[in-house]
């Protein structure tokens, strides 16, 4: 079945555990290590990736803890992107994004590159999205 939401990583970034800031981490660009484009999940519907790759969508980043002797304890940015549901089409794009079929409604979907990428990948335990105002807000 279709899911009801795409998301795509824009930064991926180094895990600097001695940064000072997680915003300013060293970006993995142009490495092997890099996940810049990946978009998901497999199952994402196509109109949606592509207003993805148009430039649409929330900002989100995941972030992960460091917990262990010796390095800092503040969480730390793992990947960033943008975020869009089947909400986020717009009412005249929506004849076309339900030719594909319904998608499944999934109360969860936020939660959706932290699940499907991060915390496989590098062991990311929170995501948060930015408000209006810009400022990020945890789930």
């Amino acid at each position: 079945m279709t899911a009801g939401y795409a998301w795509i990583v824009d930064h991926t970034y180094r895990q600097d555990l001695d940064a000072e800031n997680p915003d300013t981490a060293p970006l993995l660009e142009d490495t092997e290590y890099s996940r810049n484009g990946a978009a998901g999940p497999s199952n994402a519907p196509a109109k949606l990736l592509e207003l993805l790759r148009s430039g649409q969508g929330r900002e989100w980043r995941t972030l992960y803890d460091v917990d262990f002797e010796g390095h800092a304890d503040d969480n730390r940015v793992c990947h960033s992107g943008r975020y869009l549901d089947w909400l986020d089409v717009p009412v005249t794009e929506m004849p076309d994004f339900l030719g594909t079929g319904v998608p499944d409604v999934d109360v969860d979907a936020e939660f959706g590159p932290l699940h499907d990428l991060s915390l496989p990948d590098c062991g990311a335990v929170t995501i948060q999205y930015k408000d209006e105002e810009g400022t990020w807000k945890t789930l």
